[in-house]
């Protein structure tokens, strides 16, 4: 009799275990629009860390087509005029800051437009 109710008991508790796990969502980091904003403002200013950057560039952003659109542009302003050598603030070349002045105008442009219909 004991080890039947030891056994149901074990039965119990795995079926426990195992629902919590199922209900259990996995964190997820989601870019917002307004991170990307600032993380632009930052390399336009001199602020921002080759790490901010890179982190920004390894995340595929899964839930916003437009932003992973944005961060696929940054990629390629990085492959031509990223200079990170640790003497200079600025981590990219004069043309990289225009062209990321760029992106970060049309980022405010549409943000602008998102908060004009909500």
């Amino acid at each position: 009799m004991v080890i039947f109710v030891s056994l149901i008991m074990s039965f119990c508790v795995f079926a426990l275990v195992l629902w919590v796990l199922l209900k259990v969502k996995t964190p997820r980091y989601r870019v917002q629009a307004y991170q990307i904003k600032n993380l632009l403002e930052m390399i336009l200013c001199g602020q921002a860390s080759s790490n901010d950057w890179n982190l920004f560039l390894a995340f595929e952003i899964r839930d916003n087509d437009y932003l992973d659109s944005i961060r696929q542009r940054c990629i390629e302003i990085d492959l031509s005029e990223f200079r990170d050598n640790g003497t200079n603030q600025y981590l990219f070349t004069s043309k990289g800051l225009g062209e990321i002045r760029e992106l970060l105008s049309e980022l405010n442009a549409t943000l602008n437009e998102e908060s004009r219909d909500s």
